[in-house]
């Protein structure tokens, strides 16, 4: 069978903070890999709907969201014949770097993810067209 690798970092912030990031470290590995053949086939879908099914979980949660929540970085690798594959999601300021491992390029940073923070431009256009501050 097809297999990944997922690898989560979470950061809480507020008084339940800690609570939100438990939630996402357990609830994320599980959507992603319910099903490995649509993970390989449509993998930015999949990571798409796992963090808007946690963000809705987070949300009814016994424990108070409304001033708690996590930032996160999850990173799916996924063996092809020859190659990885590295698809990569975030939420909030939890970045993510892809650095070159060997040959000419070693060291080099590759990719790397855009935090969603108000000083990026067209994450506070986002917020705002959303109804937020």
């Amino acid at each position: 069978g097809r297999s990944a690798l997922v690898a989560l970092v979470c950061d809480g912030f507020g008084p339940a903070g800690h609570l939100c990031s438990a939630f996402v470290r357990r609830a994320m590995p599980t959507l992603l890999l319910a099903d490995a053949g649509e993970l390989y086939e449509r993998p930015q879908a999949v990571l798409r709907r796992a963090v808007m099914t946690v963000q809705h979980g987070l949300g009814a949660c016994e424990f108070d969201t409304r001033a708690s929540g996590t930032a996160v970085t999850v990173a799916v690798v996924l063996p092809l014949a020859e190659e990885q594959r590295v698809v990569i999601a975030n939420v909030g300021n939890c970045k993510a770097v892809v650095v070159a491992r060997a040959g000419a390029r070693k060291g080099i940073v590759l990719a790397e993810s855009v935090d969603h923070v108000p000083s990026n431009s067209s994450e506070a256009a986002r917020v705002t067209f959303a109804g937020g501050e």
